[in-house]
């Protein structure tokens, strides 16, 4: 059986090629005397590849140089392509760009780069694809200052609501880059049962009949002869003063002094404390997700061992809500009996946990490191209801109105301009968000300084009710600042 023949340049009308440097045979041999030079059981032809190769060998440098050539250019140009017509070209090569003109102002040393047309296309005629795209500067008449790009607000969360007016801001502590008083860096908050207590570098109070009065400034507690920066502060229902270090150290305060309760970290770092009263119960929640319960005044105990917590809710009525850090999904679990037991409840989508917050019966939730909607249940969790407005929430917190209605104030972070806005909803009948409405625009009350970075300073982490009826709100934010919020009605 006869071996196939493969596709060589007799099956094209080809022109003619000229010979190969090197090469010594007579001109007039044509390419059947190349053929009787070659082995009989090695019959050649030009393949697929071996055309491609020739056709672009205008383009192509050559992979044998000779003692001619010092391969310091590229290969001289070859007559073949211009030879071939449009069609041919396009069988050999599958390229049906046009090739140049001879008379082309390309500059042969330039490097190759890729078919890029333009706007006007290859022969000045507009692409209408590209005409119907929108322009890539916004800024059309081009009289945007340098930098006014960065005021932009992101329209999500509080940032889409409409402004209420009657709230007033007050910065009590400044936080980095300005001192005030006797603390210049505060990183929680508690209210006790006639003071308000700020603990970062410093424990100060301010005396909750003087709140509203702009002269009033934070005092010394008492000499803190402790080493450490303090994360959050607790006064028990005895009056007793409770620190939560950033070393993961638990301090409380005595007739003699302050002492150290416990270690949380175990010799480990867990990062900073953040501590929580729910009636006469003690909760410890660390940085590094381990929680732990004391009911003594004296030791704690750890709960929900073995699981990650992302965040924590307490209620003065005696619930707990702990939301956990899932590895592909986060879950709630409601304690009412001290962190005994656990009831596990579903969230109503995968989501990652930002900040859970309750008041009875009444839970919300925001999602972390995004814009992603929150929800709001009002069976503790059995049931969710979405609330777009608390997209991008940093923190938030859930109060009893005066009216026995449910209310959450939350503040909207946007972290492309580093601004944050305080802002609150009313839970309707139906678990839906009413009367929404943004109340305080932070970056009135927080100046920028030199000290911002670039982490979002202004973000605000917590959002502590004055009052249980939200008409005073403290905020800290990520630059260890304390606002003061009053909230008309």
């Amino acid at each position: 059986m006869p071996t196939p023949r493969r596709r060589t340049h007799d099956d094209q009308d080809l022109p003619e090629l000229p010979p190969l440097d090197g090469d010594e045979r007579d001109e007039a041999d044509g390419p059947e005397a190349l053929a009787e030079e070659l082995p009989d059981e090695s019959p050649v032809g030009l393949d697929d590849e071996a055309a491609d190769d020739l056709a672009d060998d205008a383009l192509d440098l050559p992979e044998d140089l000779d003692g001619d050539d010092e391969g310091d250019g590229p290969a001289r140009d070859s007559d073949d392509d211009r030879d071939l017509d449009l069609d041919e070209r396009e069988r050999w090569t599958g390229d049906d760009a046009p090739l140049a003109d001879d008379d082309s102002d390309l500059d042969d040393g330039s490097p190759d780069v890729d078919d890029d047309r333009g706007a006007d296309g290859p022969e000045g005629e507009a692409d209408e694809s590209l005409e119907e795209l929108p322009p890539l500067d916004d800024d059309v008449d081009g009289d945007r200052t340098e930098g006014d790009d960065a005021q932009g607000l992101t329209d999500f969360g509080a940032f889409a609501l409409p402004l209420e007016q009657g709230a007033r801001a007050r910065l009590l502590v400044a936080g980095v880059g300005a001192l005030q008083a006797t603390v210049s860096t505060a990183f929680g908050v508690d209210v006790g049962q006639d003071r308000l207590y700020a603990v970062g570098d410093a424990l100060v109070m301010l005396p909750l009949r003087a709140i509203d009065d702009p002269s009033e400034r934070f005092e010394a507690v008492a000499e803190v002869d402790v080493d450490e920066l303090f994360s959050s502060v607790v006064e028990d229902v005895t009056g007793a003063l409770w620190l939560g270090a950033m070393s993961g150290s638990v301090w409380r305060r005595t007739r003699d002094g302050w002492h150290r309760v416990t270690e949380l970290s175990d010799g480990r770092s867990t990062g900073a404390v953040e501590l929580s009263r729910d009636g006469a119960r003690l909760w410890a929640h660390t940085a590094l997700g381990s929680l732990h319960c004391c009911e003594d005044g004296r030791r704690f105990e750890s709960t929900l061992v073995d699981e990650g917590v992302r965040a924590l809710a307490v209620d003065v009525h005696g619930g707990v809500i702990a939301a956990l850090a899932g590895r592909r999904v986060d879950a709630l679990r409601v304690s009412r009996d001290g962190g005994r037991s656990w009831l596990r409840r579903d969230l109503p989508e995968a989501l990652a946990v930002g900040a859970v917050a309750c008041a009875g019966d009444r839970v919300a939730v925001a999602q972390a490191q995004g814009h992603g909607d929150g929800y709001v249940s009002l069976d503790g969790g059995g049931s969710w209801r979405a609330w777009p407005v608390l997209a991008g929430a940093s923190a938030l917190c859930v109060v009893e109105a005066d009216d026995g209605d449910g209310r959450v104030f939350f503040t909207t972070w946007d972290d492309a301009s580093d601004r944050a806005v305080l802002a609150t909803a009313r839970i309707g009948a139906d678990g839906a968000p009413e009367r929404a409405c943004t109340l305080v625009d932070l970056e009135s009350v927080l100046p920028r300084s030199d000290h911002d970075d670039d982490e979002g300073s202004h973000r605000v982490l917590r959002v502590v009710p004055v009052d249980r009826a939200g008409r005073r709100l403290c905020l800290v934010t990520a630059r260890g600042a304390v606002v003061l919020v009053s909230v008309r009605g």
